[in-house]
């Protein structure tokens, strides 16, 4: 694929894709490789299309249209009588004439457009590359998925949208300047027809290109959806998003080319202006944070189809602000009517006489009435984005971020109370997309001094209202935000979200109490972005919704290059050190609770189902709306959700070795039913896994509920995971040699309820891997006894492109693992160290040291909490001293590792007996926070060493892997030859063949035996 990249960004991209920050700062991009070879071939095709070019260019064809045939003067013309009597014809000049002439031009600039060659082999490019795009269709670890439509819509925006954009812009600029290049237009100029007619016929021909661009990903989409035996056609979303939706993109496209092309009056100097325009927004949106619709042409809310929600609350935005920029366009082109320039004097001081003396009663009225439809629509728009919803730019967003941490940075470690308790009622209103929340909390003083303010912390401008024992707290002080830029028609500045409510007298240590908050969640009009995913028409699925206590600083600046410019201190990237008293009392997910009881009762309409965690009670329904009452009988993390949706629930039990059962529920949409068995499979199988190995579940239910797609991730609240529509549920497994991504991300969700559940990890240094990395490992393990080894390597591949990819744009400085500090290095290079780790120690032993270190933390209801260090300790002792090194390595230092195989002969020793030598290079290099490297010394490391056969194929299809040898060799850093006996014919040998360790060039660990 690097050779297929013409421009090479990817290729250069993936020459340097693993560079650290200071070998971007001080190395040269090797010109080698694919990048080398990408550069030869197109430079070479380029060549050769600039001297074909140059030996068949011809100026005056390219101007006239073609070259004329005839040379010299044309002969005089004979007079001759004619042979038949001419009729005579009577001149029309009607209104119903001109609609016809409108037609029929418009009809022969059309045909014009599509019969051109350029346009042909353009138009055949964009199908070619959307078609190929609908075929991969969306992948996630390598693995399609079904061809749903609202998957085959996705693709018009990638290439396919380039090769529309090229032609609009120049096929708007041809069709406007047509008469002129054929010489025509001294002609038509002069014959007796409105300029509506010629500018409108053009319009015309191009709206039906518009319209066959917005079709073919239609007839595109359903061609591969048929090819992949996939009939489900959903002709109701093909119809709203490419003729309500897409069409209308292209069209404000071509109205802005044509009132280009019009105004310069000049075919290159236009398609030159209407690039540049584009390129100007494109520049100002990415790079100079300036992403206000209203001020940038076609721009709108962005948006996203779903089986469940359909096209839900993005369907308003996108109605009024492409009405908006409609108006405008057709303002632009009634303005390009009037400029229209005709006959040979098309001169400034010509074509503003035109202006002058088209401009007539009729034009301003049908001027006024576009400017009124344009200026409504924007007013409409611009009450929802910045009145309603007080749309800030990106500066002020930074601005008021700086100014809140300096505001109440003081207050970071003030003591506050913790809850003990919930009891939750929640009204949910989908058709409105608003929640109506009244919660009670228990709350107590775990603190050793007194507390005489509670610090609450929400959304700016969020209401809500606060009693403490039955008695209404008022806000004690609170600040207000200021209004934001383009909100100019809001007068009344809105209440920051952190605010302190004095108590009428100090919660001693020990004292408990009682609060009642009432919060409306609501989602009003619509908002810039046009996402905002938690409240839908059907898939709401919400976290938030009650303030929390004190000062949080995740909503501090992140960039020390943006806290310079508002005077902030640079940000430590660290939590508080191992053994910090405070982060070893405090939890990472939430400091307001420790372990707490948890209710709640939820409506919503009758269609919907309502689902939190906790068990089932009762079910009922009441005034039309649909309640469920859920109570979860043993104490939980502070950290519940709230979803509903219309779903279909499939049922399936478990039991452990004890007996206890464990109800297994699904919810879901019904028409995403096929990888639910795989589901089910990953629930039961980590249940059986995890019980062995790790110890018993805390609950008795396991509830999985997909929600829309408008984030992909899955999540593990307490027995209940809600699981994103575009993460597996529609994935095609059909090739058993892909990685089952549904099974493995299902377990690791279900293993958190171990790994942050039972053990939930402390706020210090690294604690995450406590619950990321074991539940990365948990996973791996489960998937690795379903699938084998050989299918978890792709896995492990993908994990270690990941991890090297993230430190090679870390911002900052990479930490080591036990201090790790970024996703990057808790998830993948978690995986990566944890699997390698029971590899070399074994997985009994692994897990022994894990279950202890559960057994230790697990369902705490009081400090001091779990960290890496802690887990880090049980594992050591499980190590023995010949491994110890590697622990160190993988935990304490940054080690990384540059193995390769050179060459890997055979001699055949009679009775099936073979003799293989390799010749391999070890290299361990130890890197510093920066990515600085320098080499191992002393090294003796135990590395694999493989030699397989030809591979075999498993009864279900899978590809499977066939070592003749496989044993860890002790090496040292240098060039080894390692000759070994194997009973059947080899085909590959490797050093680290499956990719255990860090290695930044995993392709050179494995080659063919000769």
């Amino acid at each position: 694929m690097d050779l297929l990249d013409p421009f090479a960004l990817n290729t250069y991209s993936n020459a340097i894709k693993y560079f650290t920050p200071a070998e971007q700062n001080t190395q040269m991009t090797p010109l080698a490789g694919n990048l080398l070879w990408n550069r030869l071939l197109w430079s070479g095709i380029g060549f050769l299309v600039l001297v074909g070019t140059y030996f068949r260019f011809s100026l005056q064809n390219f101007i006239a249209g073609r070259e004329r045939k005839g040379k010299g003067e044309a002969a005089e013309a004979t007079l001759k009588p004619a042979l038949v009597k001419l009729p005579v014809f009577a001149s029309q000049f009607s209104s119903k004439l001109d609609w016809s002439n409108l037609w029929s031009l418009g009809k022969l600039e059309f045909r014009n457009i599509i019969r051109d060659n350029y346009f042909l082999s353009i138009m055949l490019g964009a199908v070619v590359f959307l078609f190929i795009d609908d075929w991969i269709g969306n992948l996630q670890y390598s693995v399609p998925d079904r061809p749903l439509t609202m998957n085959m819509l996705l693709f018009k925006t990638y290439n396919y949208g380039l090769f529309v954009f090229i032609l609009l812009m120049f096929y708007a600029g041809e069709t406007v300047h047509r008469d002129r290049s054929t010489r025509f237009a001294n002609i038509a100029d002069a014959l007796p027809v409105p300029n509506w007619v010629q500018l409108g016929s053009k319009f015309i021909a191009i709206t039906g290109v518009c319209l066959m661009l917005a079709t073919i990903p239609m007839i595109v989409g359903v061609i591969v959806q048929v090819f992949h035996g996939y009939f489900n056609f959903k002709f109701g979303f093909y119809f709203k998003d490419l003729y309500l939706i897409t069409f209308w993109d292209y069209w404000q496209m071509a109205l802005l080319a044509f009132f280009v092309h019009v105004l310069v009056n000049h075919k290159f100097l236009g398609h030159f202006v209407g690039i540049a325009f584009w390129v100007l927004l494109f520049v100002m949106r990415s790079f100079l944070d300036m992403n206000y619709n209203l001020f940038f042409y076609s721009f709108k809310p962005g948006y996203l189809i779903s089986d469940m929600n359909n096209f839900g609350h993005f369907a308003e935005p996108l109605f009024w602000f492409n009405l908006y920029w409609t108006a405008f366009g057709f303002v632009l082109l009634l303005l390009a009517s009037l400029w229209w320039a005709r006959g040979s004097d098309a001169g400034f001081k010509n074509r503003w006489r035109y202006f002058r003396q088209r401009w007539n009663a009729r034009t301003a009225l049908v001027m006024v009435a576009l400017v009124l439809v344009w200026l409504g629509a924007g007013g409409f728009a611009y009450y929802n984005v910045s009145t309603v919803n007080k749309y800030r730019t990106v500066k002020e967003g930074e601005k008021w971020q700086a100014e809140y941490e300096k505001r109440y940075k003081k207050y970071e470690r003030l003591p506050q109370p913790k809850v003990t308790g919930i009891v939750v009622n929640a009204d949910i209103f989908p058709e409105k997309r608003e929640i109506e929340m009244r919660a009670v909390l228990k709350i107590k003083n775990k603190w050793d001094v007194p507390i005489d303010t509670l610090h609450l912390l929400s959304s700016d401008g969020q209401k809500y209202s606060v009693k403490m024992n039955g008695a209404t707290l008022p806000v004690s002080r609170f600040d207000l935000v200021p209004r934001p830029k383009f909100s100019l028609f809001y007068a009344k500045p809105d209440t920051a979200g952190y605010r302190m409510f004095a108590l009428p007298r100090p919660m001693l240590p020990g004292d408990s109490a009682t609060l009642e908050i009432h919060t409306v969640l609501s989602n009003p009009g619509f908002v810039n972005d046009g996402y905002r995913r938690e409240i839908l028409y059907n898939g709401t699925f919400t976290s938030g919704g009650l303030p929390s206590f004190g000062y949080d600083p995740n909503n501090e600046l992140e960039s020390d290059e943006k806290r310079k410019k508002y005077d902030l201190p640079e940000k430590p990237d660290d939590l508080p050190p191992h053994r910090d008293p405070y982060g070893e009392k405090t939890l990472l997910f939430n400091d307001d609770a420790d372990l707490i009881s948890f209710e709640c009762t939820l409506s919503t309409t009758p269609d919907q189902i309502a689902v939190a965690p906790g068990y089932l009670q009762k079910e009922w329904t009441e005034n039309g709306r649909r309640y469920f009452h859920y109570l979860q009988d043993s104490k939980i993390d502070y950290f519940f959700n709230i979803v509903s949706a219309r779903y279909e629930v499939l049922r399936d039990k478990w039991q452990a070795p004890d007996g206890k059962e464990v109800n297994i529920e699904i919810f879901h949409h019904y028409e995403h039913n096929y990888n639910l068995d795989r589901m089910v499979a990953s629930v039961k199988d980590g249940l059986d896994y995890f019980y062995k190995n790790f110890g018993p579940y805390q609950f008795r239910q396991v509830r999985i509920l997909e929600f829309p797609r408008y984030a992909v991730f899955a999540q593990s609240f307490p027995n209940t995971i809600p699981y994103s529509e575009d993460f597996g549920w529609f994935a095609d497994f059909s090739d058993p040699n892909d990685y089952d991504y549904a099974y493995y991300v299902t377990a690791h969700e279900l293993s958190h309820q171990w790994w942050g559940h039972q053990v939930s990890p402390n706020m210090t240094r690294g604690a995450n891997l406590v619950s990321e990395s074991l539940a990365e490992y948990s996973a791996l393990m489960i998937a690795q006894h379903k699938y084998g080894s050989d299918n978890l390597q792709r896995f492990l591949k993908y994990d270690l492109d990941r991890y090297l990819r993230g430190r090679a744009t870390e911002s900052k400085k990479e930490n080591v693992f036990i201090n790790c500090n970024r996703s990057y290095q808790w998830y993948q290079k978690g995986s990566l160290i944890l699997y390698a780790l029971q590899d070399y120690i074994g997985e009994k032993e692994l897990n022994g040291a894990i279950h202890a270190f559960r057994d230790s933390f697990a369902l705490k209801e009081n400090p001091p909490y779990a960290g890496s260090y802690d887990l880090y300790d049980f594992i050591k002792t499980a190590v023995p001293d010949s491994l110890q090194y590697f622990l160190e390595d993988s935990w304490l230092k940054l080690a990384l590792y540059e193995n390769r195989i050179f060459t890997a002969t055979s001699k055949d020793l009679g009775n099936g007996q073979y003799e293989v030598t390799m010749k391999v290079k070890v290299l361990k290099k130890y890197a510093d926070e920066k990515g600085n490297e320098a080499n191992a010394d002393n090294t003796n490391d135990y590395i694999d060493i493989g030699v397989f056969a030809e591979d075999e194929k498993a009864p279900d299809g899978r590809t499977l892997s066939k070592p003749l040898y496989l044993k860890k060799h002790k090496l040292t850093n240098g060039e080894h030859t390692i000759t070994v006996t194997v009973s059947g014919k080899p085909v590959k040998a490797g050093i680290d063949p499956y990719n255990k360790l860090i290695d930044r060039i995993p392709e050179d660990n494995r080659v063919n035996v000769d």
